[in-house]
């Protein structure tokens, strides 16, 4: 590892379409503190928000989330 933090592709979805970590909370039902857990790796969200997610998100959840579930894996 080269020691720089990779950005999830949840958080790049996200600020990709401008939204504000807010905004997204709201769509979800969850508090903005949720989307970062999420976000940064620290939890996983439960299935339906998972489906949520990838429903608002258009991208499979498999692809949304590989890179946080494949981290978890390595510790």
């Amino acid at each position: 590892m080269d020691g720089t933090k990779q950005v999830s592709r949840l958080r790049l979805e996200r600020i990709s379409r401008g939204w504000p970590i807010r905004s997204l909370a709201e769509k979800v039902g969850v508090t903005a503190a949720t989307i970062l857990n999420w976000e940064t790796g620290k939890t996983l969200p439960p299935i339906d928000q998972a489906i949520e997610l990838s429903r608002i998100y258009d991208v499979p959840v498999r692809e949304l989330f590989s890179e946080l579930i494949n981290a978890r894996k390595l510790k």
